[in-house]
């Protein structure tokens, strides 16, 4: 059956200028500052889209054409006092399919993708847009993209394995000039060794034209013992000109005193000077009708202050502490 989609955003935006002696500039699409510095403007965004999910015979393969229209209004354009607007249509091809093997020890699921959409027309202006975030970003051109979904697991144990790979190709575009390749990666493995549970996940962005990552974050986490569990983390991301935005390792951790107490702790720190960039120290009581939490903690550029809360048992739900929170309870195999 055929399926429409339609959605509306409006927004008012407004952005400040601090002093580039300490702040990063706004930055153009060429990765260069601006120079527009303070700016208001208010901005219409609209998308209607038609799909049409076509089950090719018995291969378990979905073919999906497609067809996009958007358009977008700004009040303010970079000559002040100037509205802009851009409209464009697109039409593309998903093509997908999800395959599992189950055995009496395992589960394992691929599902792989491929997709194609065609710039039919466009009409933008993408050097008079003042921009504020991604849906400021030119629209126009062809993008292709090729991508895998696995994942893995072992009912009666606590391992399993996930993996998303993908790979974009955009042309005719004005982001050509920036990169048009780039690549994408989330991968999580739990598994338990000598009776420990531990667990990795890496989220990674790639622009594959320029050798560099845009965006990494990666952890670590370990349950040594049942009354501690710790998690290790290490973020980091690009500027639109290539330079580091950020780079921080993040420590974060729990003790269990007992059924009724516990202590969680939180540490990040900038790779840049080594400078701490936020405390956080949490002390829980659960008592039969209500969780009582006292907390401490600072927070660069924001200060230090103090934290209580107290809320009903019924409802409450306990803060993550790490990615092995995520994970389902299992057996032991």
């Amino acid at each position: 059956s055929l399926l429409y989609s339609a959605s509306v955003d409006a927004a008012s935006l407004q952005r400040r200028e601090g002093d580039l002696q300490y702040e990063s500039p706004f930055l153009g699409l060429d990765g260069s500052p601006d120079g527009l510095g303070d700016r208001r403007v208010t901005r219409i965004d609209t998308r209607h889209g038609l799909a049409l999910p076509m089950s090719l015979g018995n291969s378990g393969v979905q073919a999906i054409p497609t067809l996009d229209l958007q358009a977008t209004a700004w009040d303010q354009s970079v000559e002040a006092g100037n509205s802009i607007g851009r409209s464009g249509a697109f039409a593309g091809l998903e093509l997908g399919g999800s395959w599992a093997r189950i055995s009496d020890s395992s589960a394992t699921s691929v599902a792989p993708f491929v997709s194609h959409r065609e710039e039919l027309l466009i009409d933008e202006h993408p050097e008079e847009v003042v921009l504020f975030d991604e849906l400021d970003q030119p629209i126009g051109g062809n993008r292709s993209q090729v991508g895998l979904h696995l994942r893995w697991t072992r009912p009666a144990s606590n391992d399993d394995a996930d993996f998303q790979i993908g790979l974009e190709r955009l042309h005719g575009s004005p982001q050509d000039s920036a990169g048009a390749d780039s690549g994408q990666f989330l991968g999580a493995i739990g598994t338990t060794a000598f009776g420990v549970p531990i667990g990795f996940r890496h989220d990674g962005r790639y622009l594959l034209d320029q050798g560099q990552t845009a965006y990494s974050k990666s952890i670590f986490a370990i349950n040594p013992v049942e009354w501690f569990e710790f998690q290790l983390g290490h973020d980091r991301a690009l500027q639109v000109d290539q330079t580091a935005l950020y780079e921080a390792i993040t420590y974060r951790g729990r003790i269990t005193v007992d059924s009724k107490w516990e202590i969680d702790a939180l540490a990040q720190e900038s790779i840049f000077g080594g400078e701490s960039l936020r405390t956080e120290l949490l002390l829980r009581r659960i008592g039969h009708d209500f969780v009582f939490e006292l907390g401490f903690f600072h927070r660069e550029g924001e200060g230090s202050g103090v934290k209580v809360n107290l809320a009903p048992l019924i409802g409450w739900t306990r803060s993550r502490v790490s990615i092995l929170s995520l994970r389902p309870e299992r057996g032991g195999g």
